[in-house]
């Protein structure tokens, strides 16, 4: 296993112990709504047998739209939209759309105070527009954890850390990704 691997699931499991024994005492409750949006943004350096072959980057903006089903469970279907630029290290730069959609399913860890600890994990695929012949991408999985630090009653900034698999990475068939970062964002929640 990579380093990028290892390093994720050691803080995956501290946050989780940390929320698990530090909260304990409300919960966002069951019919409740939560609208809101992230932008991510993705570099990848790409290496062939040791060799720089160029970089690809990822900025993509994902509003979301998430249902809680019972108390602290979320269903959360999110778009995807933005554009992909690759600069080879031979040959022209360029840049195509890339469009489409994660559905997630969260649990939100009870708290006593204005910090939620959650887990997520989703499926989801993008698919492409440009020049080109381009495969559609299928994200499986799109899992990590995150934080809600709640400035009001009703509203939260939000930060997720993720890893996410991607087969036919870029449109590229057969090619395969593994993904981790950083997203942020902001919510309201509607009762």
């Amino acid at each position: 296993m990579g380093k990028w691997f290892k390093s994720f699931v050691f803080l995956l499991m501290f946050l989780v112990i940390c929320s698990s024994t530090v909260f304990g005492q409300g919960s966002i409750e069951k019919k409740t709504t939560e609208i809101g949006g992230n932008l991510f943004f993705i570099s990848s350096s790409l290496s062939y047998q040791g060799h720089s072959e160029g970089s690809v980057s990822f900025f993509l903006l994902a509003p979301r739209f998430g249902f809680f089903k019972t108390d602290n469970f979320e269903v959360e279907p999110q778009l995807l939209y933005g554009r992909v630029s690759e600069n080879p290290k031979y040959g022209s730069s360029y840049s195509f759309s890339a469009y489409g959609g994660i559905l997630s399913f969260s649990y939100n860890f009870k708290t006593s105070s204005n910090m939620v600890t959650f887990l997520f994990v989703g499926v989801g695929f993008l698919g492409y527009s440009g020049d080109g012949d381009f495969q559609s991408s299928a994200i499986a999985p799109d899992a990590g954890i995150g934080m809600k630090s709640f400035i009001s009653d009703k509203s939260a900034l939000r930060l997720e850390l993720f890893y996410q698999n991607m087969t036919n990475y870029m449109g590229i068939e057969d090619l395969q990704a593994s993904n981790f970062g950083f997203r942020g964002g902001f919510s309201v929640f509607l009762k």
